[in-house]
């Protein structure tokens, strides 16, 4: 496996805090960072490191007087910034003089799947930022002193903590499976910096995390355009998009079938030449047990027919998942709520086995554009309260099919919540199965306000679940998947303009009048994507057999199940309960089986970096 670094730095008063924070570190690592300290009359004598290029004939323990901004990029610039007048493409140099004409403002202006590290000697100290979106993670630690970097291990390892799990972070994880999107990581003292943010951290000062400035060039949201202008827009910003992130590397997609995936292989056809060999990877579950409709590679390969790309059918066997959990977490730092996470790390296998070098994905539009269950329901809570019951009706049948819920299930759920209201997850909560909650009581993680999804402002609504949902989880995953083969994984839709024209849409033109989901986006693919795939109320996506696998592996769940009493927050019927509820291939056993794949999954990652619960 192949292991694509990323961003790391430090700042310190004292140089053997340096030296102690660079003896902890890879010796990989240790080639690729930069020593610099700077004269300040107000200040004792301080020193930096950041991960940096180094040509060899430079020593890279050498210590440099800091006198001019340095760089440290993970990720890539989509389009030019107005106002830099620069032929390079190389990301850096865009950085450093967008810096050096706006200082912090310069982030907002910058589009792409990225974070940035700027070591500036005026401050003196570093300024770390996320893309809007949150796409490549930043996680940082300031028990001593400032360190930070692209990996949540190597953040730990450079600070010499202990691997102490966060009752509240694995609260959260135990609860709804996220493991991102809130400051707090399962490591304890480890933290994450919030997408759309930047961490000021100063010599002498405390550190500070402030939102990104507004982008001077956005669109403003009152301006009235219609929605055929919209679909054009949208269209034109996405090809754009596709074009940039392709432009100079073999680039294939992640193709499910469904409308997100195909638009960008859509796109990608687009953007190239017609004798261009293209490359699509879907992962085919091929098992019995599940529902034929849960098996997308019939649309995958009728997407990848049409833009004459090669499809690449991805397989996993129940009989590999204990090596492939092993292989995993090589290279995961979390726990993961689902198997889909082996089978996505199958198909960033396959593609750099077949020379890609990106890989572009269609993770955003289920929450930009209007594709939820809870998006329907919002804007019914939206008719509800302008008493306009008889329409809430009608838009809710019409919804149902795109929901794959019943009408009165979808009324139900937005009756409960047009009363605006906060609920107090605490002592009366059911919290997550199978823990023990005397343990997370003693730990002051029981009780914790939660505000439902129930403003009348969509977009509102989208923007907490862009950073706060399963999403940001999802995208850390797949971001080490790809790392670990070497892949750069880019998401076209999780980019500035896109995230910015996605955020000044009306209501209806993510939700049509008749529960039509992502609206807007559909209309705007036209002629791209099949109409029969566009047409598609309701894409199931990498589908895999989460249940099945289970009954496959039954001893080797049940020597994890035994394990699993060591953890002092366990608390579980016993083992033969626990299949008794597996069997059957209902709702009920299909939760039981998430669960099992939940717990499982964290017992691998506390053996694999020795984790305690104290």
């Amino acid at each position: 496996m192949k292991s694509t670094p990323g961003i790391f730095g430090s700042l310190a008063q004292y140089p053997d805090e340096t030296n102690a924070t660079v003896k902890r570190l890879s010796a990989s690592r240790r080639n690729q960072l930069r020593f610099f300290t700077a004269k300040h009359s107000n200040l004792k004598k301080w020193m930096a490191l950041i991960s940096h290029p180094v040509s060899t004939a430079t020593q890279n323990d050498a210590i440099t007087e800091l006198v001019t901004p340095v760089i440290a990029f993970a990720g890539h610039l989509t389009s030019p910034v107005a106002g830099i007048d620069l032929s390079t493409a190389n990301p850096t140099e865009v950085v450093h003089a967008a810096y050096k004409k706006w200082g912090v403002a310069c982030f907002a202006r910058l589009s792409g799947n990225f974070s940035v590290a700027i070591l500036d000697p005026v401050l003196p100290g570093f300024v770390i930022a996320r893309d809007a979106a949150g796409t490549q993670p930043i996680f940082y630690s300031c028990a001593k002193y400032c360190i930070f970097g692209s990996s949540a291990i190597e953040v730990l390892q450079a600070s010499g903590m202990p691997a102490i799990a966060n009752p509240r972070a694995l609260y959260r994880y135990l609860n709804d499976g996220s493991v991102s999107g809130e400051k707090e990581t399962l490591f304890d003292g480890v933290y994450e910096l919030p997408a759309a943010h930047y961490l000021e951290a100063i010599i002498g000062c405390p550190p500070r995390i402030l939102p990104l400035p507004a982008n001077p060039n956005a669109e403003p949201c009152n301006v009235a355009v219609s929605f055929d202008q919209y679909s054009e827009e949208l269209r034109w910003r996405l090809l754009e998009t596709v074009k940039a992130q392709s432009l100079g590397r073999t680039t294939g997609v992640s193709l499910s079938g469904g409308i997100d995936s195909s638009s960008i292989m859509a796109c990608l056809r687009s953007v190239t030449t017609p004798s261009e060999p293209l490359h699509a990877f879907c992962y085919v579950h091929g098992h019995s047990a599940l529902p034929v409709e849960w098996n997308e590679y019939s649309w995958a390969k009728l997407m990848a027919a049409q833009a004459q790309a090669t499809l690449h059918s991805v397989h996993l066997e129940a009989s590999a998942i204990p090596s492939a959990i092993s292989r995993v977490f090589e290279h995961q730092e979390f726990p993961f709520s689902s198997p889909v996470i082996l089978a996505q790390a199958e198909v960033f296998r396959v593609a750099a086995e077949n020379g890609m070098q990106a890989m572009l994905s269609g993770h955003g539009p289920d929450y930009l554009f209007g594709g939820g269950n809870s998006h329907i329901i919002v804007r019914a809570v939206h008719l509800l309260r302008r008493g306009r019951m008889s329409a809430a009706w009608s838009y809710l049948r019409g919804a149902s099919q795109y929901a794959a819920v019943s009408p009165i299930r979808l009324l139900a759920a937005a009756i409960r919540q047009t009363i605006p209201m906060r609920t107090l997850q605490g002592r009366f909560s059911a919290g997550p199965a199978w823990a023990c909650k005397s343990w997370f009581l003693r730990h002051g993680t029981m009780r914790s306000e939660k505000t439902n999804y129930l403003s009348t402002d969509l977009q509102s609504v989208i923007l907490e679940q862009l950073h706060k949902s399963r999403l940001p989880s999802g995208l850390q995953w797949e971001g080490r998947n790809a790392q670990a083969y070497g892949l750069d994984n880019r998401l076209p839709f999780l980019v500035e303009p896109i995230l910015s024209l996605a955020a000044r849409l009306p209501i209806e033109y993510l939700v049509s009048n008749t529960g039509q989901t992502r609206h807007l986006l559909r209309h705007a693919l036209r002629g791209l994507v099949p109409d029969s795939i566009l047409d598609r109320p309701h894409p199931v996506g990498f589908a895999v057999p989460v249940l099945p696998w289970l009954h496959e592996q039954r001893p080797w769940v049940e020597s994890h199940l035994r394990e699993l009493e060591s953890l002092p927050f366990y608390q579980n019927a016993s083992t033969s309960v626990v299949w008794d509820r597996l069997q059957g291939n209902d709702a009920s056993a299909w939760k039981t089986a998430y669960c099992t794949w939940r717990w499982i999954t964290l017992l691998e990652w506390a053996k694999t970096y020795n984790v305690t619960f104290k």
